[in-house]
C-alpha cells in the first residue's frame, strides 16, 4: 500500500487539491461592526454581548417605568375585583316569603310553643330539642373550665403563685382548646333550638313534643316525606336567598340596600334590603356560609317563578 498517497488535512486558508470544486466560505472570527441590520446568527446564540449594546440607559429607564406601571394597574385591578367579590352574591328566587324552620341536629322534640296563625318576632324561640338542658350544661361547664385557665394565666405574672410543672405556653394552649370546645358546644345548643331570623306569622307547625325530628327536617313516618317543622311568613313579597361565606359575613347587615337582577324573568336593578342573616351555617363545596334573606322593595307587576337564579349586588 503507497502510504504516500495520502496527504493530511489542509489548513482553511490553503487552495483545496480539488481546485475545480467550490469551496464554502469560512465564517469570520469577529462579527462584523455596527452598521447592518442583520448580524450573524451565532452572535445571537452567544447570549447578549451584542444584544446588550443595542440600549441605552433612557430605553432601559422607559422599560421599568412601563413595567412599574403595569404591576400598578395589575394590583388595582385585583383589588377591586376582591372588593367586588365581597359585595356581590348568587341565589334563588324564594317563593312568598315563606320561610322553612327547622331543627340542625337529629333529636327528640321537647317544645313546640307558637301556634299556626301566631305573630312572632326576631329572635324568638319557637322549639327545643329535649337534649338542650343536657347540651346546656355542658356549656357552663366549658365556660367554667375558661375561667380556671385564665386564672392559671394570671398566676405566671407572679412568682410565688406560678403553678410548678406548668409552663406559660401549656397554659397558653389549654385556654385554646377550652375556647373551641365552648364554641363548638354552643353551635350544638343551637342546632337544638328553632329561633325565627326576623318577626312574621307562622302558617304551619308539623312536629309536636315527642316526635323524633332529623337534621333539616321532620320526617313523617306515614308517608315517608320530608316537611319543615315549621313554616313562618315574613312577607307578602317575593324574596331572594343567597349563601354568604363565613369570611364575607361582616360586608351583609340588616337594612342594607341591594340591586337584584333576575336574568330569566328579564329583571334587573330591582331595589331590595337584607331582612336577615339565619344564625345556623350550610356547609357549601367553598367551606361554611350563612343564609342570607333578601326582600325586594315595592310590588313587581310580573314577579319571577320560584327557582329562578338571581344576582344580588350590595350597594357601595
Amino acid at each position: 500500500m503507497n502510504l504516500s498517497l495520502i496527504e493530511p488535512d489542509e489548513p482553511p486558508d490553503r487552495t483545496p487539491r480539488w481546485s475545480g470544486l467550490p469551496r464554502r466560505p469560512a465564517r469570520s472570527v469577529q462579527p462584523p461592526g455596527p452598521g447592518p441590520a442583520v448580524r450573524p446568527y451565532w452572535s445571537v446564540r452567544r447570549g447578549n454581548e451584542w444584544l446588550d449594546t443595542r440600549f441605552t440607559g433612557r430605553q432601559q429607564g422607559i422599560a421599568l417605568l412601563f413595567v412599574a406601571a403595569c404591576l400598578s394597574v395589575l394590583a388595582w385591578y385585583i383589588g377591586v375585583a376582591a372588593a367586588a367579590g365581597d359585595r356581590s352574591f348568587t341565589g334563588a328566587v324564594t317563593s312568598s316569603g315563606v320561610l322553612d324552620l327547622n331543627f340542625a341536629r337529629t333529636g327528640q322534640v321537647a317544645t313546640i310553643s307558637v301556634r299556626a296563625g301566631q305573630n312572632v318576632t326576631s329572635g324568638q324561640v319557637l322549639a327545643t330539642e329535649a337534649a338542650v338542658p343536657a347540651a346546656t350544661a355542658v356549656v357552663a361547664s366549658d365556660q367554667a373550665a375558661i375561667g380556671v385557665d385564665e386564672v392559671a394565666l394570671a398566676q405566671f405574672g407572679n412568682q410565688s403563685l406560678q403553678p410548678e410543672g406548668v409552663s406559660l405556653a401549656t397554659a397558653q394552649a389549654k385556654l385554646a382548646k377550652d375556647k373551641a370546645q365552648l364554641a363548638l358546644d354552643q353551635a350544638a345548643v343551637a342546632g337544638m333550638r328553632i329561633v325565627a331570623p326576623m318577626s312574621g306569622s307562622v302558617i304551619a307547625v308539623n312536629s309536636q313534643a315527642g316526635e323524633t325530628v332529623t337534621a333539616g327536617s321532620q320526617i313523617s313516618v306515614t308517608s315517608a316525606s320530608s316537611v319543615p317543622v315549621i313554616m313562618l311568613r315574613t312577607s307578602r313579597n317575593w324574596q331572594v336567598e343567597i349563601v354568604v361565606p363565613a369570611s364575607s359575613t361582616w360586608t351583609v347587615k340588616p337594612g342594607a340596600a341591594v340591586s337584584i337582577a333576575v336574568p330569566a324573568a328579564h329583571l334587573s336593578g330591582v331595589r331590595g334590603r337584607v331582612e336577615g342573616v339565619l344564625p345556623t351555617p350550610v356547609r357549601t363545596s367553598q367551606g361554611l356560609g350563612f343564609q342570607v334573606l333578601v326582600a325586594v322593595l315595592g310590588d313587581q307587576p310580573d314577579p319571577p317563578l320560584s327557582g329562578m337564579m338571581a344576582a344580588v349586588q350590595l350597594a357601595s
